[in-house]
């Protein structure tokens, strides 16, 4: 513009090189001005006077402006806090941003909600941007920028990436009952907690404080794997790793940890019952409850789950041991799928034996365990069985095994049950041969009333225990026969009488019935045997028949003594793993039928000494292998396992540890016997 005083005479714009003129002026007074761009200042003067311009006067009036600066950017929140990466970046609001010119601060920005600020109008020259780094976050860009030599109009454009540091918290729990309801969760204090990277190297560890929490702060985004250090004996219910993947700025992640401290206990107790107890018993004492002989005596072993966990694997062994005259046998397997004990499990707690609920269904392959039951906390399962009693004392002992269903830890028990029982009044009890051929002797003379000694207890002031209760000879018809095919032999057809000992004769009723397997020892051979002298029976003279003979004269007549088929002191037959002397007394049967003469059938021999078999003998030594006399293409024993058995039972009442009859000159038996027989 062009001024003459006040007035505005012209104005002129400058082209593109900047010139500008105003031409064909008078002489006189002038006043050039610039209009000032804006966003500029001025570097020269804005408005020059001009006075006593002259005639033809050609005056050049320069100007010179700077445009003002800019300085400006956006503050970025770095999702996994690396600079090479893009695509991962957000705006972040509220962040100051400093500008300075040496060590002066001249503004100050705050980034809006774009993330974006600026500093305008400003001069050429040096400057710093400075970010103030928000807490918690680290820097992905520089947080200072110089920026030397800016010149006019300058617009720089200054962007900041920050990340915020992440946090890995939690609580690590206790789980009273394992079942992962919250209700009973409490804290856990002292566990110690590990922070893993990716890869699962060990970064770091916490341990849970009070109220069970920890934490792992300021981490840079990354994969990261959280690991529990699981106490010996705990189990976890929850992952005792967790694998936290692709964590980015400000992650903020809970994981917590709940475990079970498993205390699995399992409580045996055994109970016993008998004819004479009154209810159940816990027998665990020696000393009862007298059961009576050859009664039943039933079981109940009973298994509380008294811990925090439920089991499962639960296996049950049983054995007894017996007693007998003082001296404790080995234990003896009660097997729970032998049908003859009535094993059962109280299912569903009713106090009946249900479908499905025999012992032998519930473990199906036999091997102790009960398949598919679990006992759970607090729970109480029943398990029933039943046994025929045995003379003497017997320990029977329990003793289970369980798993916890948490944990798999292994936990047992054991318990036992004692019964006894003594001999009943009608128990003589078994004399060896020299009894018999002493003190017996006037009881199987033949001659009735000239008996000494008189057994029976019911024979107030004429009794004495130990005794049989009258003469024992009975006759016998060695030459029976049913003459007129009516199915009986009387009469006549009994033919006559013999004098001797008819061993097989269970019956009594002197003859050899179908289905008896007999041997007649006469009279005279039985006293002979019976009194045998110690050449027949030891040393290289010693004869298998002289000894075998002796036994079995003496085996027979202690069960006539003990009441025959009326009593129960000579056991029975069973396939049961056990020699009875029952079973003893067949064999020897068979095998003085094979080496005694005189043998008229295959049921039925008369006794004769016209063998000799040497102890050293195979005849002796070998027999077959089927101890019962069970299978007729196998039917005895050797002599020496059937005089081993028979000389036990004649002296003790007692083969393999099983009492079968109580021992007349026992001690302790002949008190019991005094004392029942003094029973009113």
């Amino acid at each position: 513009e062009l001024y003459r005083g006040d007035t505005l005479v012209a104005t002129a714009v400058t082209d593109d090189d900047g010139n500008y003129a105003f031409e064909n002026l008078i002489p006189g007074d002038y006043e050039v001005r610039e209009t000032l761009p804006d966003g500029s200042f001025a570097v020269t003067p804005v408005s020059v006077t001009l006075d006593d311009l002259t005639s033809g006067f050609d005056v050049d009036v320069d100007f010179a402006n700077t445009a003002y600066g800019r300085i400006s950017g956006t503050k970025f929140e770095d999702a996994d806090g690396l600079s090479g990466t893009a695509g991962d970046r957000t705006a972040l609001a509220g962040v100051t941003i400093e500008l300075y010119r040496g060590d002066t601060l001249v503004a100050t920005a705050v980034t809006d909600d774009d993330g974006n600020y600026a500093f305008e109008n400003l001069i050429p020259g040096d400057y710093e941007v400075r970010e103030t780094l928000p807490d918690g976050s680290f820097a992905v860009t520089p947080v200072t920028v110089t920026l030397d030599d800016l010149t006019s109009g300058f617009d720089v454009d200054v962007d900041f990436a920050n990340t915020a540091y992440g946090r890995i918290s939690g609580t690590k729990f206790e789980d009273a009952d394992g079942n992962l309801a919250t209700d009973d969760w409490t804290p856990w204090a002292g566990i110690t907690i590990e922070l893993l990277d990716g890869e699962g190297n060990l970064l770091a560890t916490a341990v849970t404080d009070a109220q069970g929490n920890y934490a792992f702060e300021n981490l840079i985004p990354g994969n990261y794997q959280i690991r529990e250090v699981l106490p010996n004996g705990i189990v976890n219910l929850t992952p005792v790793v967790v694998a936290l993947p692709g964590l980015t700025s400000g992650f903020d992640e809970d994981v917590d940890f709940v475990n079970f401290d498993p205390d699995p206990i399992i409580v045996l107790e055994k109970f016993v019952s008998t004819d004479q107890s009154v209810g159940e018993q816990d027998a665990d004492d020696p000393d009862g409850p007298i059961a009576s002989t050859s009664t039943t005596v039933n079981f109940h072993v009973s298994l509380a789950n008294t811990g925090n966990v439920a089991l499962t694997n639960i296996t049950l062994s049983d054995s007894v041991v017996h007693t007998v005259n003082g001296i404790a046998g080995a234990p003896v397997e009660i097997d729970y799928n032998d049908p003859a004990y009535g094993a059962w499990v109280d299912l569903d707690g009713d106090l009946f034996q249900d479908a499905g609920e025999d012992w032998a269904t519930l473990d199906g392959d036999a091997d102790g365990t009960l398949e598919g039951v679990t006992l759970g906390e607090g729970e109480t399962l029943n398990i029933y069985y039943s046994l025929t009693s045995l003379l003497g004392q017997h320990e029977n002992t329990a003793t289970v095994t369980a798993t916890a269903v948490l944990g798999g830890e292994s936990v047992g028990d054991a318990d036992d049950a004692n019964y006894y029982v003594l001999p009943s009044e009608d128990c003589v009890g078994v004399g060896t041969p020299g009894f018999w051929s002493n003190n017996g002797f006037l009881f199987w003379n033949g001659v009735a009333g000239d008996e000494k000694h008189i057994g029976d207890p019911t024979v107030d002031g004429d009794s004495d225990p130990g005794f049989a209760d009258g003469e024992l000879l009975y006759n016998v018809y060695l030459n029976a026969a049913d003459g007129d095919g009516d199915g009986d032999i009387e009469g006549a057809e009994l033919g006559t009488a013999s004098k001797g000992l008819l061993i097989g004769d269970y019956n009594g009723n002197g003859i050899t019935d179908v289905g008896e397997d007999t041997i007649f020892i006469k009279y005279n051979d039985a006293v002979s045997m019976i009194s045998a002298s110690n050449r027949k029976l030891n040393g290289n003279q010693a004869d298998g028949v002289w000894i075998l003979g002796r036994d079995t004269v003496a085996t027979w007549l202690n069960y006539l003594a003990n009441g025959g088929q009326d009593g129960d002191c000579i056991g029975g037959i069973a396939d049961d793993g056990n020699f009875s002397p029952k079973e003893a007394l067949n064999d020897a049967i068979d095998w003085l039928q094979k080496y005694g003469d005189k043998i008229t059938g295959d049921d039925k021999a008369i006794f004769d000494f016209g063998s000799y078999v040497k102890t050293s003998s195979a005849a002796w030594q070998q027999g077959g292998t089927d101890l019962e006399g069970t299978n007729p293409d196998d039917p005895y024993a050797s002599g020496s396992t059937i005089h081993g058995a028979l000389d036990s039972y004649n002296n003790t009442g007692v083969i393999n540890g099983i009492e079968y009859c109580c021992d007349r000159d026992n001690a302790d038996a002949l008190f019991a016997i005094a004392q029942l027989s003094q029973t009113p």
